[in-house]
């Protein structure tokens, strides 16, 4: 049997497939197709935020959090924290005396900094 109930003056359908394919649709009312028996206590109970992981047990799946505005160039870890981007963190980097307009390079072992060729070479025979 379908479940309805409003959120912010927004009627919320929760039915079955099945269910689903034999209504008469309303457009203003929204439709959240199940294949499991559900109540708006389920749904209302479930964690907004996804939880993450913490090395020893998984995360569980859910929103992801909301970033403040200086999060802007940070990506989200999978412990759910937001966090910058540092070369400083990478293993297998070795910087030594970086300056502007270097690239890194992987040598074979390891990422390295250097200042990129203006040239390009190409091997060839014709």
């Amino acid at each position: 049997m379908a479940a309805t109930t409003e959120v912010n003056q927004v009627k919320i359908n929760v039915l079955t497939q099945a269910q689903y394919d034999n209504i008469q649709k309303n457009p203003t009312e929204l439709y959240m197709i199940t294949d499991a028996t559900l109540d708006f206590n389920d749904l209302l109970n479930k964690p907004v935020v996804f939880v993450g992981a913490n090395g020893i047990l998984a995360g569980t799946s859910g929103l992801v959090p909301a970033p403040t505005a200086t999060d802007n160039t940070k990506f989200l870890k999978g412990d759910s924290t937001w966090a910058d981007v540092s070369v400083s963190t990478l293993t297998d980097t070795n910087l030594i005396n970086p300056v502007a307009d270097q690239v890194l390079t992987y040598n074979g072992t390891e990422w390295v900094n250097e200042t990129p060729s203006p040239f390009v070479v190409v091997n060839h025979t014709i």
